[in-house]
């Protein structure tokens, strides 16, 4: 599967939480590289044209292997796109 650049460029950007310094992932990057799950994150904004739910997913299955590692990241959600209020916001903003 293959995206335009411009594609790509959005994917990058929305993923970009993932291995962000700084970020809500950052205390898990030691134990758990987050490379991978960027690049699976990139490859599955890609081919669904940007869904928020399978970012979220993405999100969250780095999230529950993070725990699995034993590190527990607390409401990572918070300030992103997956948060109930960013959700919520959005749903609104559509209607």
């Amino acid at each position: 599967m293959s995206c335009s650049p411009l594609e790509e460029e959005a994917a990058n950007k929305k993923c970009e939480v993932l291995p962000q310094a700084g970020g809500p992932f950052q205390p898990c990057h030691a134990v758990l590289p987050p490379q991978a799950y960027f690049e699976s994150c990139v490859y599955d904004q890609c081919g669904t044209g940007g869904s928020t739910e399978q970012l979220c997913s993405d999100l969250s299955s780095y999230a529950e292997a993070c725990a699995a590692a034993g590190v527990v990241l607390g409401d990572w959600s918070s300030g992103t796109v997956c948060g109930e209020e960013s959700v919520y916001i959005l749903f609104k903003s559509c209607h």
